[in-house]
């Protein structure tokens, strides 16, 4: 009789053994579930603090941007418009130029005007792999202009310009949308 005991002694720690097997192949199985999420969480987070780094690189660019005119004009009006034009362009030349190292566009495009008198706006998008923003920033240059007189031989030879100096920008976001298509192709 004992011969057989031990029969059903060894099936019972089979059965043991492969329940425990069972179990921890499961907790295995959620545990390497969940480091893969975690892992794909911080890819998400490294790829949008880029993005949003390149977003913030530009903004400071333009912030501390100074250009001084090299032609006078006949007018301050027409020396603060040149002004604002050349900021506009080198804003959106700095822009182009992070292009290289993300994918970003910028609209409108150089040279369009969107914004009134003393500002203008961007729509910058940014991405890197599933995460991409999209955000509408209003610049504003600290633009002054300088009153120029040239005093000639004659009143009718005398005649007065204006230059221009930009030290800086203010520099707001109007609109500011993250998204990343992980997250809603997780849901999904």
């Amino acid at each position: 009789m004992k011969r057989r005991d031990e029969g059903y002694i060894l099936i019972y720690v089979l059965v043991v053994v492969v329940v425990l097997c069972a179990i921890v192949t499961g907790v295995c199985t959620v545990a390497l579930r969940n480091l893969q999420t975690q892992e794909r969480s911080i890819q998400r987070t490294r790829a949008l603090y880029e993005v949003e780094g390149a977003i913030e690189e530009l903004a400071a660019e333009l912030q501390s941007l100074e250009i001084k005119s090299t032609a006078d004009k006949n007018s301050g009006i027409a020396a603060y418009t040149a002004g604002l034009s050349a900021f506009r362009d080198e804003a959106y030349k700095r822009a182009a130029a992070k292009t290289e190292e993300h994918v970003w566009s910028v609209e409108p495009k150089a040279g369009d005007v969107s914004g009134s008198d003393t500002n203008f706006s961007m729509t910058l998008k940014a991405e890197n792999g599933t995460v991409s923003i999209s955000t509408i920033i209003t610049v504003s240059p600290h633009i002054e202009t300088t009153e120029h007189e040239h005093i000639g031989e004659t009143p009718e030879d005398s005649y007065r310009t204006y230059s221009y100096q930009i030290s800086g920008a203010a520099v707001t976001y109007t609109s500011y949308q993250i998204i990343d298509q992980a997250e809603t192709s997780d849901e999904t």
